[in-house]
C-alpha cells in the first residue's frame, strides 16, 4: 500500500502551468491581446502553438513584469500560482505579499552527531534528584514508568533534530516531484530513527540539562501533576507532550 503521508507526484501539465516558461507564455499572450495582435501570426509552420517561440530572454522579462512583482497587477495569492523552477535539488518558490519569492530551500539534515538516548551527562544533582523523585512518585500512585526516552542532549544533536522537524514540516506542503527524495528522507528520520513525536525547539531545555522525556502511566493524572510540581519541582509545560518534564527548581 502506498504511503499516504507522501503526496502524489505532480502531473506533467500541472508542473508546466507552474513553470517560468508558462508564466512567460501567459505574459506574452496578454501583451499581444493588449496590442490587438493575433497569438499565431501568419507564415507559421503547421502545429505551431502560442508560446513555441518564447525565448529565455522572454522568460526573464516576464518574471520582472508587474503581475509577478510585489504590489503590482494581480500577482499571486497562493503558492500554487508561483512557477516551479524545476531545480532537481528541491527548491520551491512561494507566494509572499503578492510576489513569487525566490526558491525556499529546506534545511540540510546533515549527518547525525549521535543520539545519546537516555543520558544524564549534563544534569546537575538537583535535576537528577528530580528524576528519582518522579520515579518514586509514580510508584506511590500505583503507576509505572513506561519509557525513559531522552535526557540531556548535545547542542549538535538538538540542532539535527530541529533541522529534521523543520524540513519535515516544510516538505509536507511541497508536493513538487523533485522534493520526493528529500521529503522521504525527512519522514524516515523523523518517524523511524529519532521517533520525533512533537515540535522541536532550536535550542531547548534538554541542551541545558533542565528537561527530560519520561513516559509514565498512573491512575490519577491530576495527583501526579500536583505532586510532581510541589515535591519534585518538575512540570509538563509543552502542550500535548505528556512525556516532557521541565525542572523548575534550583541547582
Amino acid at each position: 500500500m502506498a504511503d499516504e503521508r507522501v503526496p502524489a507526484l505532480v502531473a506533467p501539465w500541472d508542473q508546466y502551468v507552474r513553470s517560468r516558461r508558462y508564466a512567460a507564455v501567459v505574459h506574452r499572450l496578454k501583451g499581444l491581446t493588449r496590442a490587438g495582435k493575433t497569438a499565431v501570426p501568419g507564415r507559421r509552420p503547421i502545429g505551431f502553438l502560442p508560446g513555441d517561440d518564447v525565448t529565455p530572454q522572454d522568460v526573464a522579462m516576464a518574471m520582472m513584469a508587474p503581475e509577478f512583482c510585489e504590489g503590482g497587477g494581480g500577482g499571486c495569492t497562493a503558492d500554487d500560482q508561483c512557477p516551479d523552477d524545476g531545480n532537481p535539488t528541491c527548491s520551491v518558490e512561494k507566494c509572499e505579499n503578492g510576489r513569487c519569492a525566490p526558491p525556499k530551500y529546506p534545511p540540510d539534515l546533515g549527518s547525525c552527531p549521535g543520539d545519546l538516548g537516555w543520558s544524564t551527562e549534563g544534569m546537575t544533582p538537583g535535576r537528577l534528584a528530580a528524576v528519582t523523585c518522579l520515579e518514586d512518585l509514580v510508584a506511590e500512585l500505583g503507576g509505572t514508568i513506561v519509557k525513559k526516552e531522552s535526557g540531556f542532549r548535545t547542542l549538535e544533536y538538538q540542532t539535527h533534530l530541529y533541522n529534521i522537524y523543520r524540513a519535515y514540516t516544510l516538505l509536507l506542503t511541497w508536493p513538487e516531484a523533485e522534493c520526493t527524495t528529500a521529503r522521504n528522507a525527512a519522514i524516515y528520520e523523523r518517524d523511524n530513527i529519532h521517533h520525533i513525536r512533537g515540535e522541536v525547539a532550536q535550542v531547548g531545555f534538554h541542551t541545558a540539562g533542565d528537561a527530560f522525556d519520561i513516559t509514565v502511566s498512573v491512575p490519577n493524572e491530576a495527583a501526579l501533576a500536583d505532586e510532581a510540581r510541589t515535591r519534585c519541582q518538575i512540570v509538563r509545560d509543552v502542550p500535548r507532550e505528556t512525556w516532557h518534564w521541565h525542572y523548575i527548581g534550583g541547582n
